[in-house]
């Protein structure tokens, strides 16, 4: 499971950041068209409801939001940004976790018109100001080839992902180094092939089978000092066979 980031609230309470991955509830934070919206997956058998919290004070913020089992919606996060450390909670009451509001992506990655995202899937991994993802499209066909497209600044240290995590992976970039080892595909930001303010790096892989909708993950790793300091890259893409792409 990925790690939990640690991060101190304002009151000096050491909090982990990020929500409960056993409860079976997924959330994504993505913007579109300049406006963030939350990606929010039911995986469990039971209905789902979901309300938005200030972390510190107990106010409602958002919700709730209901999410039908073995279902994926869509809600508007606008009223969320900047608003700090939010807390999610299930209907019941029971606390999800805490994830950090919604913050307006850095200008370029707003420019390219389409999707992106900056945060982890349920907070893994944080949020960095170095690197986001763009896509095409909100949801995937099952069993489809869908193309990811990771944006990085040079110099950010390498980049991870497993042939053994997702199918028929591929991995190209035209100005960074790329080379498979041991199951692995490594992008080498340290030594660009070209100076560019910003790289674009390919993910070409197979999304799952399913008859119900879902949020898929995927996961890289990032080596900020290779062998020594580094952090998950993991994101959620709704895989819908409803979906018209491809």
């Amino acid at each position: 499971m990925p790690a939990l980031l640690m991060a101190i609230l304002m009151v000096g309470q050491l909090t982990g950041i990020g929500l409960d991955w056993n409860q079976g509830v997924f959330v994504q934070e993505y913007w579109q068209a300049g406006k963030p919206h939350y990606a929010i997956a039911n995986s469990g058998n039971a209905a789902a409801s979901i309300s938005v919290y200030e972390a510190q004070t107990g106010k409602k913020l958002a919700g709730p939001w209901n999410i039908a089992p073995k279902r994926v919606i869509s809600a508007d996060a606008a009223k969320l940004q900047e608003q700090g450390l939010l807390e999610f909670r299930l209907g019941s009451g029971m606390p999800l976790g805490l994830l950090d509001a919604p913050r307006a992506p850095a200008g370029p990655s707003m420019e390219s018109g389409k999707i992106v995202t900056t945060g982890g899937l349920n907070g893994s991994g944080g949020r960095q100001n170095e690197l986001w993802f763009e896509q095409g499209s909100r949801a995937f066909k099952p069993e489809s080839m869908v193309t990811l497209e990771l944006v990085v600044r040079p110099g950010i240290g390498e980049i991870l992902y497993s042939m053994d995590k997702l199918t028929e992976l591929d991995v190209t970039c035209d100005t960074l180094p790329v080379k498979s080892s041991r199951g692995n595909f490594i992008i080498d930001t340290d030594h660009p092939a070209q100076s560019r303010m910003h790289h674009r790096i390919y993910l070409r892989f197979k999304t799952p089978k399913t008859d119900q909708p879902m949020i898929m993950v995927v996961d890289g790793w990032r080596w900020i000092v290779v062998g020594k300091n580094g952090h998950g890259l993991t994101r959620g893409i709704i895989v819908d066979p409803s979906s018209g792409r491809p």
